[in-house]
C-alpha cells in the first residue's frame, strides 16, 4: 500500500508545477489576444514631390548662410617636380586649354558652371555662360 502512495505522488504533478504550467498558458493566451486586438494601419510617408514651404517642408533658408569655396579654373597641366623647381617669375606654364575657351567654375571641388574671363575696373572676374546640368556633374547620372 505504501508503494501505491509513492507511485501516485510521482505521477501526480505538484502544486508548483501546476501553477507554472498555468501561468505559461495564460501568458500565451494573453499574447494571442493582444495580437488579435492590434490595430493595423497603412504606413504614411512624407511627400518627396518638392519643397512645399506652406506645409512646413524643407526650405532653402537652412543653407543660405553656408560657406562654399568657389574656384575659377583656367586650366590644368601635369609637371615633373624637376620642372616645378625650375619655375621663376616670368615663367610660362602651358595649360591644357586653348585661349578663349570657357573657364570652369567649381564649388567645393565640383564643376557647377562655365564662364568667360572678364576685367571689371582692373579686377578679373568670370561671367557665367553655362550652368552645368546635374548629369554632367556626376559623371552621366541623372
Amino acid at each position: 500500500m505504501s508503494q501505491e502512495v509513492t507511485s501516485r505522488a510521482e505521477v501526480m504533478p505538484s502544486e508548483e508545477t501546476k501553477s507554472g504550467v498555468g501561468a505559461a498558458e495564460s501568458a500565451a493566451a494573453a499574447a494571442q489576444q493582444e495580437s488579435r486586438d492590434a490595430a493595423v494601419r497603412e504606413a504614411q510617408f512624407a511627400s518627396l514631390s518638392g519643397s512645399d514651404e506652406s506645409a512646413g517642408g524643407p526650405s532653402m533658408d537652412m543653407i543660405m548662410d553656408l560657406e562654399v569655396d568657389v574656384c575659377a579654373e583656367l586650366g590644368r597641366t601635369a609637371m615633373l617636380i624637376r620642372d616645378l623647381m625650375e619655375l621663376h617669375p616670368g615663367s610660362i606654364i602651358e595649360l591644357r586649354k586653348l585661349a578663349g575657351e570657357p573657364v570652369d567654375l567649381l564649388a567645393n571641388g565640383k564643376l557647377v558652371a562655365r564662364g568667360e574671363v572678364v576685367v571689371v575696373d582692373e579686377t578679373f572676374g568670370v561671367r557665367v555662360t553655362e550652368i552645368v546640368i546635374r548629369g554632367a556633374r556626376f559623371g552621366g547620372a541623372s
